[in-house]
């Protein structure tokens, strides 16, 4: 439980570093504090949301004019903050974290070069945009000929592996648990 002083709420951690993102051209956006911290140690301007479902519009306003990018941490909340990101900068972008750690504080904490890592991201970096269409396709996709033409567990077998081999939202991970179980009753193959 959080108690906050009248009159205030939740706000973006590190806006004292407003003015090196600025000087710097661009800031990363992150979940949490400790994300902040990792990246502030190895020279990155980052400012941090206190949860994915925190974002408000009006602090996009701070960031006009900046390269944005944000943080995808590859759960139903990373990709959660990354749609309502994009509703209020419809220019930033987005890096999106390797299988090797879930944020930059567990990469810290693993030894990696932030600095280096954060830097070649940035090259690699996708349109905000183009990530919410990839996992908005991802979500309507999960009915596909595979599912519906496997007469036999082994048929639906690639369609399982396929689905399952990409960072899903939880919504999407229901939706396939449903259709398997439908599959397997319309089979016969569930009790």
């Amino acid at each position: 439980r959080f108690d906050w002083c009248k009159g205030t709420g939740v706000a973006m951690y590190g806006l004292w570093k407003l003015q090196e993102c600025t000087e710097r051209g661009y800031a990363l956006v992150v979940e949490g504090e400790s994300d902040c911290h990792a990246c502030w140690q190895n020279g990155i301007p980052a400012l941090g949301v206190p949860g994915a479902s925190t974002w408000k519009a009006e602090w996009a306003k701070p960031l006009a004019g900046l390269r944005v990018m944000v943080w995808h941490e590859g759960d139903s909340g990373g990709m959660s903050l990354i749609q309502r990101v994009a509703q209020d900068l419809p220019a930033a972008q987005v890096i999106r974290r390797p299988k090797a750690f879930k944020d930059l504080s567990e990469a810290h904490a693993q030894g990696v070069d932030i600095r280096r890592f954060v830097q070649e991201a940035m090259e690699h970096a996708k349109p905000i945009a183009t990530e919410v269409a990839t996992d908005e396709q991802t979500t309507k996709t999960t009915e596909d000929d595979g599912l519906l033409t496997a007469e036999r567990l082994q048929d639906l077998a690639p369609w399982v592996s396929d689905k399952l081999n990409h960072q899903l939202r939880r919504e999407t991970k229901e939706i396939i648990a449903s259709k398997l179980c439908e599959w397997l009753l319309r089979h016969h193959r569930l009790m």
